[in-house]
């Protein structure tokens, strides 16, 4: 699915690139896109599988963002129902931060992947990586940082990997 959200990304960002230089559209009928892309997965929930099942029934594909520490945990039903969703074809799993922490120092919010620095980032962004590894079977595709706060240090860390192929 990260090959078809790419595809859709790039179809849209082209579009509004060339609207924006004032290129002609081809005048073909409108076609509707949206990306469904939620945050925050960290066990399995009644909310969730509700989230899920309502994509299923409308035939919507979905793009989720694990929060990774949660993938250490023994808790196998957790773990089996995620790559059961997996292989079902409706959902995508991202990497969603290790920790998803936030925290004040010198009066000014840090993040993980917001001013916290290299190491820190590159810490945990590899060992979310290593987790989504070792529970899916392989790391994530995409990276979407808690809080949307990412910084030239996120920058550097993702450009580090050659898995990661689209940023939220």
């Amino acid at each position: 699915m990260t090959h078809y959200i790419r595809e859709v990304f790039c179809a849209l960002l082209t579009s509004g690139v060339m609207a924006s230089l004032g290129a002609q559209r081809d005048e073909s009928p409108a076609i509707k896109i949206a990306i469904i892309k939620a945050d925050d997965v960290r066990c399995q929930t009644q909310k969730w599988d509700r989230f899920i099942e309502v994509s299923k029934k409308k035939g919507v594909k979905v793009s989720c963002g694990i929060i990774c520490a949660s993938l250490t945990t023994t808790n196998k039903e957790y773990k089996d129902w995620l790559i059961a969703q997996e292989k079902s074809g409706f959902i995508e799993f991202w990497n969603h931060g290790w920790d998803h922490k936030k925290w004040e120092k010198d009066n000014a919010t840090i993040t993980e992947f917001g001013a916290s620095g290299y190491a820190h980032q590159k810490d945990n962004f590899v060992k979310a990586q290593n987790a989504m590894k070792d529970v899916l079977g392989h790391p994530a595709t995409a990276f979407g940082a808690p809080y949307n706060r990412v910084d030239q240090d996120t920058m550097q860390v993702l450009v580090e990997d050659p898995s990661i192929k689209l940023f939220f």
